[in-house]
């Protein structure tokens, strides 16, 4: 039976790790949220094991580069701190299914990245990425991607490797175009494109048959494919604040199988 398996110290209002920290043996999950930490202190070797860690709403500017030694780690959430950067070092978190880092300040992510090959949850929304490094789309194991509330403007073609997708949320972003490649990603059922520059969507968009929400609003779409009336799943589509007058009539079937259109 394991001890000290978990501990919280959410809203404490901590500026710096409490010395106790190093009396605890076993700790899997430790919960920092809501504090007042500008960097993260060393931590204690008994808790190098550790295997969730919540650091979202404190005040940190920086991680160490001895954070890749938490080789257990399995969740790490960042959000609504004050990073502008990630550590080289986080590519040897080999074990990182969730990595959190919404509402940053993050200009570029470390090429070391695509080494987290078992991650299943990635969100870095809210930040100011214009560009990701080529590596990045071999992060094929994904099945949440939030890139939502950046600077991108555009979207390789090995995007369509990422074929474990379900949610893909590309809203806010500054996208003018889409690669066909995007139809490679058959399992997706959340797609967030919201307020971007889209012009026309891509043929291939009729390939994610598992498609369930489509979101299209505040765009610059003048038509769409008529093949989406085929997405035999989708249940939302909402094309409002873009410059679409009328549907296609194969649209209609999408509204007599239940499905919700806004327009």
């Amino acid at each position: 039976m394991h001890e000290n398996v978990a501990l919280s110290l959410r809203y404490c209002g901590l500026t710096a790790l409490p010395a106790s920290l190093g009396q605890l043996g076993n700790l899997q999950q430790l919960d920092l949220t809501g504090n007042l930490l500008t960097s993260l202190p060393t931590l204690p070797n008994n808790l190098l094991h550790i295997q969730k860690l919540y650091l979202d709403d404190n005040q940190l500017t920086a991680l160490p580069e001895w954070l890749g030694n938490l080789h257990h780690l399995e969740e790490i959430h960042l959000d609504r701190n004050r990073l502008a950067s990630l550590p080289e070092s986080i590519g040897q978190l080999t074990n990182l299914k969730t990595l959190n880092v919404y509402g940053n300040r993050l200009l570029s992510l470390p090429a070391s990245l695509h080494r987290l090959t078992g991650l299943k949850e990635l969100s870095l929304g809210k930040n100011q990425l214009k560009s990701l490094p080529e590596s990045f789309w071999e992060l094929t194991n994904l099945h949440l991607l939030n890139l939502a509330e950046n600077q991108l403007s555009s979207l390789p073609d090995t995007i369509g490797n990422l074929a474990q997708l379900a949610t893909l949320d590309l809203g806010h972003n500054a996208l003018r175009v889409l690669p066909e490649s995007l139809g490679n990603l058959k399992s997706l059922t959340r797609f967030n494109l919201r307020n971007n520059r889209l012009t026309s969507l891509p043929q291939s968009i009729s390939n994610l048959r598992n498609l369930t929400h489509l979101d299209l609003r505040g765009n610059k779409l003048v038509s769409l494919p008529a093949s989406i009336a085929d997405l035999t799943k989708l249940e939302k589509l909402d094309l409002r604040w873009n410059r679409i007058f009328s549907l296609p009539e194969q649209f209609q079937r999408l509204e007599q199988r239940g499905c919700t259109v806004f327009m």
